[in-house]
């Protein structure tokens, strides 16, 4: 039987790989069966992603462009609101919608990468570089942040 990841796995060194001790057990080097086990790991995952590519392929041409098209308006939506929120928060102030565009979906692109919603903060920050736009700055802004959801 293959010892486990966390156990202990012996004093024969395999290719100087070293499994993750237990608990009050020192580092030791790891055994065939957990070369075995880490490449039927591998295996699984491709097969996972294999199954993931065969569902996504057997989706529809027509349902996937029906869900993008509900997604950007979606996204449309949501701009228009966050703009009509920033014009309420700047009264006499100039609030482009392509301004106010341009700086949501870059916030939405760093918010799919990064933790802790820093795309809002993107959002903020390329707004108040625009010239001749709203400069949103202070506790208003944030506010206008924390409106929206």
């Amino acid at each position: 039987m293959p010892p486990s990841h966390g156990g202990d796995t012996g004093s024969n060194p395999v290719g100087g790989i070293a499994a993750r001790p237990s608990p009050g057990k020192p580092w030791r080097a790891a055994g065939p069966g957990a070369i075995v086990s880490r490449v039927e790991d591998v295996r699984s995952f491709l097969d996972a992603f294999e199954a993931f590519g065969r569902h996504l392929a057997a989706v529809g041409l027509g349902t996937l462009a029906l869900a993008i098209a509900c997604h950007l308006v979606r996204l449309g939506a949501r701009v228009r609101a966050w703009q009509n929120i920033l014009r309420a928060t700047y009264p006499g102030s100039r609030v482009a919608f392509r301004s106010v565009l341009g700086a949501y979906w870059a916030g939405v692109g760093v918010n799919a990468i990064t933790p802790a919603r820093g795309g809002d903060l993107v959002k903020v920050y390329r707004l108040s570089s625009l010239r001749g736009s709203c400069s949103p700055r202070g506790p208003h802004s944030t506010s206008s942040l924390s409106a929206r959801r």
